[in-house]
């Protein structure tokens, strides 16, 4: 999963300071139950790292937003796009999702099998 934010500036609010992309796979379902705190604990981390924050203090963000989260092949789903979104939509209703995951599987679909008549 791709995670998009944008920090902005304490002391001017409408200049953003860092916008950046992380990425966090998805790897079994515990990560999506646990999601947000995943999403938050994530961001702290990286955030606590960035040159500006280390060097003024936590008090130089004024506001934190996260632009949206991009679901792609490399994250292990055992739902599909429309249970996820439905899922989400309960514990982070306004996030916007972006779903880039792809699939080759076949499935239990019929494979078409091509008969032969033979008259004598």
């Amino acid at each position: 999963m791709y995670i998009r934010y944008k920090l902005y500036r304490s002391s001017v609010p409408d200049e953003v300071f860092n916008s950046e992309m992380i990425e966090v796979p998805i790897e079994n379902d515990d990560h999506i139950v646990m999601i947000d705190k995943i999403l938050q604990d994530v961001l702290t981390q990286h955030i606590s790292n960035l040159p500006e924050v280390q060097k003024y203090g936590t008090g130089y963000i004024g506001k934190m937003e996260i632009v949206n989260i991009e679901i792609n092949d490399n994250d292990n789903l055992n739902l599909t796009e429309e249970a996820f979104r439905h899922y989400m939509s309960t514990i982070l209703p306004h996030l916007e999702i972006i779903w880039s995951q792809t699939t080759n599987d076949i499935g239990n679909e019929e494979k078409a099998v091509k008969s032969e008549n033979k008259e004598n």
